[in-house]
């Protein structure tokens, strides 16, 4: 998994584990507790339904995509973004692309 800071691109390849590690400051630049956030996949902005939806870990810091998260997907453009839930008040970051990359090893032998 690759997330480029300056264009805000996710790349992912199909069936790949991964993580996007997060940190949340405030204005003086200092670490503070992060919101509830989840973060959504879609193939098309306008679409219904989800291709894939992760929780964000505290503990961790991250949201962690699992193989059987990505092993399904299909290669192309998706959008995503973050939402984030705080003390009633909702924020979006986002949308943005997500690429997901084929992979040729679909099972191993």
């Amino acid at each position: 998994m690759k997330f480029d800071q300056k264009s805000k691109l996710l790349t992912m390849i199909r069936g790949d584990s991964g993580s996007l590690t997060v940190s949340i400051v405030n204005s003086q630049g200092e670490e503070v507790e992060a919101p509830e956030m989840v973060l959504s996949i879609r193939k098309r902005l306008e679409s219904n339904e989800y291709a894939l939806q992760v929780p964000f870990d505290p503990e961790t810091k991250a949201f962690t995509f699992e193989h059987k998260d990505t092993a399904e997907l299909k290669p192309g453009n998706y959008v995503w973004d973050i939402e984030c839930r705080k003390d009633g008040r909702v924020a979006t970051l986002g949308p943005f692309t997500c690429k997901v990359v084929g992979d040729v090893t679909r099972e191993v032998v």
